[in-house]
């Protein structure tokens, strides 16, 4: 590039002395000093821009090299995961099982009934956050396979209403299930969309300590989908913690509060899930002391 300029500089001034014949030399050197300046202003150019180009190639591979670096890690993460998790489950199963048993037999002494209880609760959460992880991992490597069935979410949720409503009633709370609809007919993973609104009743009912739970199903017209929201009378949630709430780990201030310690990973676990059935879930909160609403849109025919 540059000897191309200096040839082009050189072949101009050339023509210069054998074209302007009848003009004075003073009008010769103001060319010559034009020309000059104009081709050292280009070279200048024309290095500066080979330069930025090398450096924008050089910094294109180094990020390629990082991105495909960064894929490895992630992807033996995965696997990583996914193999500690499957050695860690079927033990814990075996536990939790056994816990199981004991109490039965230790049932008329409270105090170790009292402490089996405590493992127990301890073991099922360990189970749940295990069985969460796995299939996080699946959905984070493409590898969750959804099974396509009709589910009527009519009886799913008033299923689900009566399976909580004990659990409900140990803190007094009052459980109810409300639509106007007689069925609701949507294609998806029942098992996978049962464990998406199981978590969302439950986390209701957990960190609720006096009022209801108001589970309801809806359809929107314009839009062609069932909405399914969780209503409860609980500590509600701050306006700033609302964005995060469905990432990986999160846990707002009543979850960081709570006795019970979840581990952040059902509601980013459902999030993903709903999106794998074409869907969208959202919260929405007044604020402190002012309860949460969870809603699940899901279309009617994914």
């Amino acid at each position: 590039m540059k000897l191309r300029l200096l040839i082009v500089t050189l072949f101009t001034l050339f023509c210069i002395v054998f074209i302007i014949e009848n003009n004075s030399v003073e009008l010769f050197r103001w060319f010559c000093a034009v020309v000059s300046v104009m081709s050292i202003t280009a070279m200048y150019y024309a290095h500066h821009k080979e330069r930025l180009e090398k450096s924008e190639q050089a910094k294109g591979l180094i990020m390629e090299e990082t991105n495909k670096k960064m894929e490895t890690i992630n992807q033996a993460k995965n696997e990583f995961l996914s193999f500690a998790t499957h050695q860690l489950r079927s033990p814990l199963t075996s536990i939790k099982w056994g816990l199981n048993a004991i109490s039965d037999s230790v049932k008329n002494d409270a105090s170790t009934l009292q402490m089996v209880e405590q493992l127990r609760t301890i073991a099922d959460n360990m189970v749940t956050t295990i069985s969460d992880l796995l299939d996080i991992s699946k959905i984070e490597q493409g590898g969750l396979i959804l099974t396509t069935e009709s589910v009527d979410l009519v009886e799913l949720l008033d299923q689900l209403a009566e399976d909580f409503r004990m659990t409900a009633g140990a803190k007094s709370l009052l459980l109810q299930f409300k639509t106007d609809l007689p069925i609701a007919i949507i294609s998806g993973d029942k098992t996978k969309l049962r464990q998406v609104f199981s978590n969302l009743i439950d986390n209701a009912i957990k960190y609720t300590s006096s009022g209801s739970i108001t589970i309801s199903l809806s359809y929107q017209n314009n839009g062609n989908q069932f909405i399914i929201s969780v209503t409860d009378t609980g500590p509600g949630i701050e306006k700033e913690e609302l964005t995060n709430l469905f990432e990986k780990f999160a846990r707002g201030t009543a979850g960081k509060a709570s006795a019970t310690k979840g581990s952040g990973l059902g509601l980013y676990l459902g999030k993903r899930i709903v999106e794998l059935h074409k869907g969208t879930i959202d919260v929405s909160s007044a604020g402190k002391d002012k309860g949460s609403t969870f809603s699940v849109h899901l279309p009617k025919n994914i």
